[in-house]
């Protein structure tokens, strides 16, 4: 099976209650409307879209959070430039990075 990894990197980190007091490796569990939208622009990829979230990095020192997106195997790069779009204009003055990688899952 081929999976996607989408990164979601935020520094600093947004005053945003939905990215406060977290724990790197921890699943995030939340739904605020931000990650809602994210998710619509890859289900609109993909409507079998099914991600699973967790807090890859969480720093406060350095004032970073990156968060992971896992799912199966989507156009990484078809939703990539939306993602960034989206999320530059729901945080301004944020410095916001989206990676991914797309691999084979070995069960």
């Amino acid at each position: 099976m081929r999976m996607t990894d989408i990164n979601l990197t935020f520094e600093p980190i947004p005053d945003d209650k939905s990215l406060k007091d977290l724990d790197e490796g921890m699943d995030y569990d939340q739904s605020p409307k931000w990650l809602d939208d994210v998710n619509a622009i890859c289900e609109k990829e993909d409507p079998d879209y099914e991600p699973q979230v967790h807090i890859r990095e969480y720093d406060e020192d350095s004032n970073t959070v990156c968060l992971q997106i896992t799912c199966c195997e989507i156009d990484y790069f078809a939703v990539e430039e939306k993602i960034e779009d989206y999320l530059k204009k729901k945080f301004p003055n944020i410095d916001i990075s989206v990676s991914g990688d797309t691999y084979d899952h070995i069960e």
